[in-house]
């Protein structure tokens, strides 16, 4: 038998009163534990901006920047 089937049998054979209970340290629980990571895909849209540039990016930048010497 899984872990959740346990709990979830034992779940089932709680008063209402207990039950309450039970939701309240899973409340408090969820609250204890750390925000989850946002996804972030900006480095895929920078990837995309770039795809189409032929040659080096860096010796781009590094004639633009002669410019202004």
């Amino acid at each position: 038998m899984s872990l959740k089937e346990q709990v979830t049998s034992q779940l089932n054979q709680l008063s209402e009163s207990e039950l309450a209970k039970v939701s309240k340290y899973i409340a408090e629980i969820k609250d204890q534990l750390p925000p989850t990571r946002i996804k972030n895909n900006a480095y895929l849209k920078v990837r995309e901006a770039l795809e189409g540039g032929k040659g080096s990016l860096s010796q781009l930048i590094i004639d633009e920047r002669e410019d202004r010497l």
